[in-house]
């Protein structure tokens, strides 16, 4: 299990991480920010709770295969 886990280094993550998806969400973050007219500073305000929530999550995963597992939004988000 420790092996396990100190074989996944960041570049092997890295080299996981679908460069497609992250243009997806890249376009949805600008149109979205542009549709509702949003400055930059209201922006980057608006994704801060959403940075928190994704953060604490994968600084819960036990493993590599967690660290690309759907976000758990709670209800009242």
């Amino acid at each position: 299990s420790s092996e396990a886990s100190s074989a996944f280094t960041l570049d092997r993550l890295l080299d996981h991480v679908d460069g497609d998806r992250m243009d997806i969400l890249d376009t949805l973050i600008r149109v979205t920010l542009q549709e509702v007219d949003a400055d930059l500073m209201h922006g980057i305000l608006a994704l801060r709770p959403w940075e928190h929530l994704v953060r604490t999550q994968l600084a819960a995963a036990n493993g590599p295969g967690r660290l690309f597992s759907p976000l758990d939004i709670p209800e009242d988000f």
